[in-house]
């Protein structure tokens, strides 16, 4: 079983995040929603998210693309992919991380799925 790892904030669900669960789970069996943490979302964004962390776990966790829907955790964002172990991470291709900087991090922690930065869709794709 081939298991896919996504990000992100998920505060409500928009038509672009069905899309991103749909394009990777298409790269595999197991698709795993990691969400960020209401303090790490204060910290990047400047401003808390709308829903709770708890409450967007439970959104995310019911689209039908998403077998499993996590909290990550809120001081090594990495670790939950150490902890996990996914055969591929799906990043938007709107998240701004260094793949570099990803790729050391996770080599450092022994861990070496293939990353791929997933396209953009268009409304009418």
């Amino acid at each position: 079983m081939k298991k896919v790892m996504v990000f992100g904030t998920f505060d409500g669900i928009l038509e672009q995040h069905l899309k991103l669960f749909e394009s990777a789970r298409e790269k595999g069996d197991y698709l795993i929603v990691v969400i960020a943490r209401d303090e790490n979302v204060k910290k990047i964004r400047g401003e808390w998210p709308q829903l709770s962390e708890g409450k967007r776990q439970k959104l995310v966790q019911r689209q039908k693309d998403v077998s499993r829907a996590v909290l990550g955790y809120k001081r090594n964002k990495l670790k939950i992919i150490k902890e996990l172990r996914p055969d591929i991470v799906c990043l938007d291709y709107a998240q701004k991380i260094d793949l570099n900087e990803l790729k050391e991090g996770l080599s450092d922690m022994k861990v070496v799925p293939q990353i791929i930065r997933l396209k953009e869709i268009k409304d009418n794709e």
